[in-house]
Protein backbone atom coordinates (compact mmCIF):
# COMPACT_ATOMS: atom_id res chain seq x y z
CA UNK A 1 0.00 0.00 0.00
CA UNK A 2 1.49 3.37 -0.84
CA UNK A 3 1.06 5.26 2.65
CA UNK A 4 0.84 1.83 4.92
CA UNK A 5 4.98 3.16 6.47
CA UNK A 6 3.92 6.41 6.53
CA UNK A 7 0.43 5.49 8.43
CA UNK A 8 2.55 3.14 10.58
CA UNK A 9 5.24 5.84 11.55
CA UNK A 10 2.60 8.80 11.90
CA UNK A 11 0.48 6.22 14.55
CA UNK A 12 3.70 5.83 16.58
CA UNK A 13 4.45 9.76 16.86
CA UNK A 14 1.12 10.72 17.11
CA UNK A 15 1.02 14.18 18.59
CA UNK A 16 -0.95 15.95 21.38
CA UNK A 17 -4.00 18.04 20.83
CA UNK A 18 -4.16 21.64 19.59
CA UNK A 19 -4.56 23.42 22.74
CA UNK A 20 -0.74 22.08 23.53
CA UNK A 21 1.81 25.04 23.52
CA UNK A 22 1.38 27.12 20.92
CA UNK A 23 -1.66 28.74 18.73
CA UNK A 24 -3.20 26.96 16.21
CA UNK A 25 -1.91 23.30 15.05
CA UNK A 26 1.87 24.15 16.44
CA UNK A 27 2.61 21.54 19.32
CA UNK A 28 6.52 22.93 20.13
CA UNK A 29 6.99 20.22 22.54
CA UNK A 30 10.03 19.67 21.40
CA UNK A 31 12.24 19.43 23.95
CA UNK A 32 12.54 19.29 27.51
CA UNK A 33 14.96 22.54 28.26
CA UNK A 34 13.87 24.22 25.36
CA UNK A 35 9.81 23.58 27.37
CA UNK A 36 10.74 24.59 30.61
CA UNK A 37 12.31 28.11 28.85
CA UNK A 38 9.12 28.57 26.86
CA UNK A 39 11.19 27.31 23.93
CA UNK A 40 13.52 30.59 23.80
CA UNK A 41 15.66 28.66 22.60
CA UNK A 42 16.47 30.16 18.99
CA UNK A 43 19.81 31.54 20.22
CA UNK A 44 21.42 29.25 22.49
CA UNK A 45 22.04 25.84 21.27
CA UNK A 46 22.16 24.03 24.59
CA UNK A 47 21.73 20.43 22.71
CA UNK A 48 20.78 18.09 20.03
CA UNK A 49 17.75 19.91 19.77
CA UNK A 50 19.53 22.31 18.16
CA UNK A 51 19.53 20.21 14.91
CA UNK A 52 15.98 21.28 14.58
CA UNK A 53 15.45 24.92 16.20
CA UNK A 54 18.93 26.71 14.94
CA UNK A 55 21.15 24.29 12.56
CA UNK A 56 23.67 27.36 12.72
CA UNK A 57 23.92 26.99 16.50
CA UNK A 58 25.29 23.43 15.89
CA UNK A 59 28.94 24.70 15.17
CA UNK A 60 29.57 25.97 18.30
CA UNK A 61 28.50 23.35 20.57
CA UNK A 62 31.27 22.31 23.09
CA UNK A 63 30.61 18.28 22.51
CA UNK A 64 31.65 16.17 19.95
CA UNK A 65 28.37 13.64 20.47
CA UNK A 66 24.72 14.82 21.16
CA UNK A 67 22.20 11.97 21.05
CA UNK A 68 18.57 13.12 22.69
CA UNK A 69 15.31 10.91 22.88
CA UNK A 70 12.11 12.05 24.98
CA UNK A 71 8.30 12.67 24.73
CA UNK A 72 5.49 14.36 26.23
CA UNK A 73 1.86 14.03 27.92
CA UNK A 74 -0.61 16.75 27.81
CA UNK A 75 -3.86 17.05 29.25
CA UNK A 76 -6.30 19.22 27.40
CA UNK A 77 -9.65 20.80 28.69
CA UNK A 78 -12.14 23.05 26.34
CA UNK A 79 -15.57 23.99 26.59
CA UNK A 80 -18.07 25.57 24.63
CA UNK A 81 -21.29 27.62 25.47
CA UNK A 82 -23.64 28.60 21.92
CA UNK A 83 -25.11 31.86 21.98
CA UNK A 84 -28.35 32.15 23.06
CA UNK A 85 -31.40 31.27 22.22
CA UNK A 86 -29.80 27.73 22.37
CA UNK A 87 -27.34 28.22 25.32
CA UNK A 88 -25.74 24.88 24.50
CA UNK A 89 -22.78 23.93 26.73
CA UNK A 90 -20.80 21.11 25.93
CA UNK A 91 -16.91 20.26 26.67
CA UNK A 92 -14.60 18.43 24.33
CA UNK A 93 -13.51 14.92 25.08
CA UNK A 94 -10.22 15.36 26.55
CA UNK A 95 -7.41 13.11 25.05
CA UNK A 96 -3.90 12.25 26.34
CA UNK A 97 -1.75 11.70 23.77
CA UNK A 98 2.45 11.50 23.74
CA UNK A 99 4.70 12.73 20.68
CA UNK A 100 8.15 11.59 20.68
CA UNK A 101 11.30 12.98 19.41
CA UNK A 102 14.60 12.05 18.62
CA UNK A 103 18.05 14.21 17.54
CA UNK A 104 21.28 13.52 17.05
CA UNK A 105 24.52 16.43 16.22
CA UNK A 106 28.09 14.95 15.42
CA UNK A 107 31.37 17.37 15.13
CA UNK A 108 34.05 15.69 13.50
CA UNK A 109 37.20 16.21 15.38
CA UNK A 110 38.72 16.49 11.85
CA UNK A 111 36.64 19.14 10.92
CA UNK A 112 36.31 21.23 13.59
CA UNK A 113 34.23 24.02 11.69
CA UNK A 114 31.35 21.59 10.53
CA UNK A 115 28.60 20.27 12.42
CA UNK A 116 25.97 17.25 11.08
CA UNK A 117 22.22 16.87 12.53
CA UNK A 118 19.78 14.80 12.00
CA UNK A 119 15.92 15.16 13.63
CA UNK A 120 13.03 13.64 14.01
CA UNK A 121 9.80 15.12 15.30
CA UNK A 122 5.94 16.15 15.40
CA UNK A 123 6.31 20.08 15.00
CA UNK A 124 2.63 20.30 14.20
CA UNK A 125 -0.67 18.24 15.34
CA UNK A 126 -4.33 18.55 16.38
CA UNK A 127 -6.92 16.72 18.16
CA UNK A 128 -10.55 17.50 18.54
CA UNK A 129 -13.68 15.27 19.64
CA UNK A 130 -17.16 16.80 20.37
CA UNK A 131 -20.40 14.74 21.03
CA UNK A 132 -21.94 13.47 18.46
CA UNK A 133 -25.44 14.89 18.93
CA UNK A 134 -24.22 18.06 19.79
CA UNK A 135 -25.51 21.74 17.76
CA UNK A 136 -22.30 21.95 16.23
CA UNK A 137 -22.47 18.42 14.31
CA UNK A 138 -22.45 19.49 11.06
CA UNK A 139 -19.34 21.58 11.51
CA UNK A 140 -17.78 18.90 13.41
CA UNK A 141 -17.66 15.65 15.45
CA UNK A 142 -14.02 15.13 15.29
CA UNK A 143 -10.80 16.55 13.94
CA UNK A 144 -7.16 14.98 14.14
CA UNK A 145 -4.66 16.20 12.28
CA UNK A 146 -0.66 14.54 12.96
CA UNK A 147 2.77 15.23 11.87
CA UNK A 148 6.19 13.33 11.21
CA UNK A 149 9.21 15.67 10.20
CA UNK A 150 12.44 14.21 9.49
CA UNK A 151 15.36 17.30 9.09
CA UNK A 152 19.05 16.03 8.55
CA UNK A 153 20.62 19.46 8.72
CA UNK A 154 24.69 20.89 8.12
CA UNK A 155 26.35 23.77 9.90
CA UNK A 156 29.30 25.90 8.87
CA UNK A 157 31.87 27.92 10.71
CA UNK A 158 32.64 31.00 8.68
CA UNK A 159 34.32 33.00 11.06
CA UNK A 160 35.34 32.61 14.66
CA UNK A 161 32.21 33.95 16.10
CA UNK A 162 29.44 33.31 13.04
CA UNK A 163 27.86 30.48 11.70
CA UNK A 164 25.55 29.41 8.85
CA UNK A 165 23.67 26.46 8.80
CA UNK A 166 21.15 24.54 6.46
CA UNK A 167 18.37 21.87 7.01
CA UNK A 168 16.14 20.01 5.26
CA UNK A 169 12.78 18.64 5.80
CA UNK A 170 10.45 15.96 5.13
CA UNK A 171 7.19 16.03 6.20
CA UNK A 172 4.92 13.20 6.88
CA UNK A 173 1.12 14.42 7.21
CA UNK A 174 -2.18 12.38 8.14
CA UNK A 175 -5.77 13.88 8.24
CA UNK A 176 -8.93 12.55 9.50
CA UNK A 177 -12.21 15.00 9.83
CA UNK A 178 -15.53 13.49 10.70
CA UNK A 179 -18.94 15.56 10.32
CA UNK A 180 -22.58 14.96 10.71
CA UNK A 181 -24.58 15.01 7.51
CA UNK A 182 -27.06 17.20 7.20
CA UNK A 183 -30.38 14.52 6.29
CA UNK A 184 -33.74 15.38 7.83
CA UNK A 185 -35.87 12.66 10.00
CA UNK A 186 -34.80 10.64 12.91
CA UNK A 187 -31.71 9.03 11.27
CA UNK A 188 -30.27 13.00 11.23
CA UNK A 189 -27.57 11.92 14.37
CA UNK A 190 -26.67 8.77 12.99
CA UNK A 191 -25.51 9.63 9.71
CA UNK A 192 -21.69 11.35 9.19
CA UNK A 193 -19.28 11.62 6.65
CA UNK A 194 -15.25 10.44 7.66
CA UNK A 195 -12.43 12.29 5.29
CA UNK A 196 -9.29 10.01 5.64
CA UNK A 197 -6.14 10.60 4.21
CA UNK A 198 -1.86 11.50 4.10
CA UNK A 199 0.23 13.62 2.57
CA UNK A 200 3.77 14.24 1.76
CA UNK A 201 6.08 17.80 1.41
CA UNK A 202 9.49 18.94 1.39
CA UNK A 203 10.76 22.31 3.20
CA UNK A 204 13.98 24.20 3.63
CA UNK A 205 15.14 25.71 7.62
CA UNK A 206 17.86 27.98 7.12
CA UNK A 207 19.63 29.90 10.37
CA UNK A 208 22.36 32.10 11.17
CA UNK A 209 24.62 31.92 14.40
CA UNK A 210 26.56 34.87 15.46
CA UNK A 211 28.52 34.99 19.00
CA UNK A 212 28.64 39.01 20.17
CA UNK A 213 30.91 38.59 22.45
CA UNK A 214 31.24 36.24 25.85
CA UNK A 215 27.86 37.17 27.07
CA UNK A 216 25.83 37.89 24.26
CA UNK A 217 24.95 35.50 21.01
CA UNK A 218 22.40 36.49 18.67
CA UNK A 219 20.49 33.80 16.04
CA UNK A 220 17.70 33.73 12.70
CA UNK A 221 16.38 30.80 11.50
CA UNK A 222 13.47 31.23 8.63
CA UNK A 223 11.57 27.86 8.07
CA UNK A 224 9.88 27.42 4.11
CA UNK A 225 6.31 27.15 4.05
CA UNK A 226 5.50 23.52 3.13
CA UNK A 227 2.68 22.36 0.61
CA UNK A 228 0.97 19.06 1.94
CA UNK A 229 -1.34 17.46 -0.79
CA UNK A 230 -3.52 14.72 -0.14
CA UNK A 231 -4.55 13.63 -3.59
CA UNK A 232 -6.39 10.63 -3.02
CA UNK A 233 -8.06 11.02 0.48
CA UNK A 234 -11.24 8.74 1.02
CA UNK A 235 -14.48 9.71 2.09
CA UNK A 236 -16.88 7.09 3.82
CA UNK A 237 -20.33 7.37 4.55
CA UNK A 238 -22.38 6.37 7.73
CA UNK A 239 -25.79 6.22 6.42
CA UNK A 240 -28.64 4.09 6.82
CA UNK A 241 -29.10 1.40 4.26
CA UNK A 242 -31.55 2.46 2.38
CA UNK A 243 -29.65 5.53 1.31
CA UNK A 244 -26.28 4.44 0.71
CA UNK A 245 -26.77 5.11 -3.20
CA UNK A 246 -27.02 8.32 -2.57
CA UNK A 247 -23.54 8.37 -0.51
CA UNK A 248 -21.14 6.32 -1.89
CA UNK A 249 -17.56 6.17 -0.24
CA UNK A 250 -15.28 7.76 -2.83
CA UNK A 251 -11.91 9.42 -3.10
CA UNK A 252 -11.64 13.20 -2.27
CA UNK A 253 -8.29 15.34 -3.09
CA UNK A 254 -7.54 18.12 -1.10
CA UNK A 255 -4.33 20.46 0.22
CA UNK A 256 -2.92 22.54 3.02
CA UNK A 257 0.62 25.05 3.53
CA UNK A 258 2.15 24.86 6.73
CA UNK A 259 3.39 28.23 7.26
CA UNK A 260 6.68 29.90 6.64
CA UNK A 261 8.22 30.62 10.02
CA UNK A 262 10.95 33.12 11.30
CA UNK A 263 12.45 33.45 14.50
CA UNK A 264 14.56 36.27 15.77
CA UNK A 265 16.50 35.11 18.57
CA UNK A 266 19.36 36.62 21.64
CA UNK A 267 20.50 35.01 24.61
CA UNK A 268 22.43 36.72 27.62
CA UNK A 269 24.72 35.52 30.29
CA UNK A 270 25.18 37.91 33.01
CA UNK A 271 27.14 35.31 34.98
CA UNK A 272 28.65 31.94 34.92
CA UNK A 273 25.67 30.02 36.31
CA UNK A 274 22.85 31.84 34.78
CA UNK A 275 21.64 32.37 31.13
CA UNK A 276 18.67 34.06 29.99
CA UNK A 277 17.55 34.39 26.49
CA UNK A 278 14.30 36.13 24.33
CA UNK A 279 12.56 34.87 21.37
CA UNK A 280 10.27 37.11 18.52
CA UNK A 281 8.54 34.55 16.33
CA UNK A 282 6.24 35.34 12.93
CA UNK A 283 4.37 32.63 11.73
CA UNK A 284 2.42 33.19 8.51
CA UNK A 285 -0.71 31.66 8.76
CA UNK A 286 -2.41 33.53 6.26
CA UNK A 287 -1.12 30.49 4.01
CA UNK A 288 -3.72 28.05 5.65
CA UNK A 289 -6.57 30.19 3.75
CA UNK A 290 -9.20 27.30 3.41
CA UNK A 291 -9.50 23.68 3.84
CA UNK A 292 -11.71 22.31 1.03
CA UNK A 293 -12.42 18.04 1.17
CA UNK A 294 -13.03 17.85 -3.35
CA UNK A 295 -15.05 15.07 -3.83
CA UNK A 296 -15.21 12.59 -7.33
CA UNK A 297 -18.98 13.07 -7.11
CA UNK A 298 -21.57 15.49 -5.26
CA UNK A 299 -23.46 14.26 -2.70
CA UNK A 300 -26.66 15.67 -1.12
CA UNK A 301 -26.74 17.31 2.55
CA UNK A 302 -22.91 17.79 2.77
CA UNK A 303 -22.45 21.53 3.57
CA UNK A 304 -18.68 22.18 3.52
CA UNK A 305 -17.32 25.42 4.98
CA UNK A 306 -14.05 25.83 3.32
CA UNK A 307 -12.83 29.48 3.93
CA UNK A 308 -10.46 29.56 7.21
CA UNK A 309 -9.03 33.37 6.67
CA UNK A 310 -6.59 32.70 9.18
CA UNK A 311 -3.74 35.90 9.65
CA UNK A 312 -0.43 36.21 10.59
CA UNK A 313 0.80 36.75 13.88
CA UNK A 314 3.87 37.19 16.17
CA UNK A 315 4.49 34.85 19.60
CA UNK A 316 6.91 36.48 22.57
CA UNK A 317 8.93 33.96 24.79
CA UNK A 318 11.34 34.22 27.67
CA UNK A 319 13.24 31.95 29.62
CA UNK A 320 16.37 31.54 32.01
CA UNK A 321 18.70 28.32 33.10
CA UNK A 322 20.38 28.69 36.30
CA UNK A 323 22.86 26.07 37.37
CA UNK A 324 22.57 25.21 41.08
CA UNK A 325 25.62 22.78 40.83
CA UNK A 326 27.26 20.37 38.94
CA UNK A 327 24.42 18.02 38.93
CA UNK A 328 21.17 19.96 38.91
CA UNK A 329 20.06 22.92 36.91
CA UNK A 330 16.90 24.93 37.11
CA UNK A 331 14.78 26.15 34.56
CA UNK A 332 11.26 28.75 33.75
CA UNK A 333 9.78 30.55 31.16
CA UNK A 334 6.83 32.51 30.20
CA UNK A 335 5.15 33.14 26.60
CA UNK A 336 2.74 34.76 24.78
CA UNK A 337 0.99 33.20 21.48
CA UNK A 338 -1.30 35.50 19.20
CA UNK A 339 -3.96 33.15 17.95
CA UNK A 340 -3.86 33.20 13.67
CA UNK A 341 -7.86 33.02 13.57
CA UNK A 342 -9.91 35.61 13.18
CA UNK A 343 -12.86 36.74 14.64
CA UNK A 344 -16.09 35.40 12.43
CA UNK A 345 -14.33 32.28 11.85
CA UNK A 346 -13.71 30.10 14.69
CA UNK A 347 -14.38 26.57 13.03
CA UNK A 348 -14.99 24.14 16.07
CA UNK A 349 -13.04 21.62 14.62
CA UNK A 350 -9.43 23.68 15.93
CA UNK A 351 -11.12 26.68 18.20
CA UNK A 352 -8.41 28.62 19.41
CA UNK A 353 -7.49 32.28 21.19
CA UNK A 354 -4.76 33.67 22.52
CA UNK A 355 -2.79 31.92 25.29
CA UNK A 356 -0.16 32.78 28.08
CA UNK A 357 2.07 30.05 28.87
CA UNK A 358 3.99 29.15 32.12
CA UNK A 359 6.71 26.59 32.80
CA UNK A 360 9.31 25.29 34.82
CA UNK A 361 11.81 22.75 34.51
CA UNK A 362 15.28 20.83 35.74
CA UNK A 363 17.65 18.82 34.63
CA UNK A 364 19.74 15.95 36.73
CA UNK A 365 23.40 15.17 35.31
CA UNK A 366 23.53 11.43 36.22
CA UNK A 367 27.19 11.82 34.92
CA UNK A 368 29.12 13.48 33.33
CA UNK A 369 27.26 12.04 29.60
CA UNK A 370 24.10 10.95 30.59
CA UNK A 371 21.76 13.75 31.74
CA UNK A 372 17.75 13.61 32.53
CA UNK A 373 15.74 16.47 31.86
CA UNK A 374 12.00 17.21 32.22
CA UNK A 375 9.25 20.10 32.19
CA UNK A 376 5.66 21.14 33.34
CA UNK A 377 3.94 23.43 31.98
CA UNK A 378 0.28 25.23 32.07
CA UNK A 379 -1.16 27.38 29.03
CA UNK A 380 -4.53 29.32 29.35
CA UNK A 381 -6.71 30.98 26.74
CA UNK A 382 -8.61 33.27 28.51
CA UNK A 383 -12.87 33.30 27.21
CA UNK A 384 -13.34 34.18 23.59
CA UNK A 385 -16.84 35.14 22.50
CA UNK A 386 -16.41 33.71 18.40
CA UNK A 387 -18.50 32.70 15.40
CA UNK A 388 -18.57 31.18 12.12
CA UNK A 389 -19.87 34.12 10.44
CA UNK A 390 -20.79 31.29 6.78
CA UNK A 391 -22.51 29.24 9.14
CA UNK A 392 -24.20 31.28 11.51
CA UNK A 393 -22.77 29.42 14.81
CA UNK A 394 -20.75 30.54 17.50
CA UNK A 395 -20.31 30.96 21.20
CA UNK A 396 -18.01 31.37 24.18
CA UNK A 397 -15.18 29.19 23.59
CA UNK A 398 -12.49 28.71 26.71
CA UNK A 399 -9.38 26.51 26.98
CA UNK A 400 -6.26 25.21 29.52
CA UNK A 401 -3.61 22.85 29.09
CA UNK A 402 -1.29 21.34 31.37
CA UNK A 403 1.56 19.25 29.86
CA UNK A 404 4.82 17.36 31.28
CA UNK A 405 7.52 15.57 29.43
CA UNK A 406 10.83 14.10 29.91
CA UNK A 407 13.67 13.02 27.85
CA UNK A 408 17.17 11.49 28.24
CA UNK A 409 20.15 13.15 26.52
CA UNK A 410 23.84 11.31 25.88
CA UNK A 411 26.49 13.32 24.93
CA UNK A 412 30.90 12.76 24.16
Amino acid sequence: MKYSYLILLLGVALPVQMIAQGSALDLNLLGQRQAAMANASTALPMDGAASWNNPAGMAFMERQLYLQLGGDISRPFTSFLESPPFLDFESMDTITLSPFYAYAILRPRAYPKIALGFSINSPYGATSLWPEDWNGRFLSQEFRLTSLFFQPSFSYKISRKTSVGIGINYAAVSLLSRRAVDLTGPMETRSSVNFSGQGLGLGVNLSVHHIYNERISLALTARSPIQINIPNGLATFDVPSGLLASFPDQNFATELTLPFRLNVGIAYKPESRLQVAMDIRFAAWQSLDSLLFVLNEDVPGLTQFPQRAWTNVLSFHGGMEYIINERLQVRAGLAYNNSPVPDNFMFPDLPDGDRIGISLGAGVNLRRDLIVNASAGYNYSGERTNSLRTASFGGIYESIAYHFGIELQYQL
